[in-house]
């Protein structure tokens, strides 16, 4: 998500915390006051319409989706959408694991119905599933 607006960095003076979240720095948490930020947006949909929520949208991050228009979308949710688009069905198949228990290696495939699987390899899971995405869409064109 775009950096918060002032706005909503100011929105967080307005929670009512527990304790606890309060004494965690809870009014500053990035993640409490995007969940603000979306039911705002998802209230004004819901009591006025779509250009409503669409104008509040624009005018407070308008320029931060502007600028953001050139950053790759993650190889994984890239894929996703790949094969949702085509509707193939996408999955992650864990071929191996390697490694001591502090610096693991995992070997992951990714299966698109139809294709042949593409392998990847990180230090984590998610590394190893990102990279096979990312391997998949290059082998087709769709990454440079």
């Amino acid at each position: 998500m775009p950096a918060l607006p002032l706005r909503a960095q100011q929105a967080g003076d307005a929670l009512v915390l527990s304790p606890a979240e309060e004494a965690h720095g809870g009014r500053q948490k990035e993640a409490i006051l995007g969940d603000i930020c979306e039911s705002v947006i998802a209230a004004l949909y819901l009591d006025a319409d779509l250009e409503t929520a669409r104008a509040f949208i624009t005018r407070f991050w308008g320029t931060a989706f502007d600028d953001a228009k050139g950053v790759l979308q993650d190889a994984k949710t890239a894929l996703q959408e790949w094969a949702a688009a085509r509707k193939k069905h996408l999955r992650y198949v864990e071929i191996g694991q390697s490694g001591p228990e502090h610096a693991p290696h995992f070997i992951i495939e990714a299966h698109v119905e139809g294709f042949e699987p593409v392998r990847g390899e990180g230090s984590s899971k998610r590394d190893a599933q990102r990279a096979a995405a990312e391997a998949f869409l290059k082998a087709r064109g769709e990454r440079g």
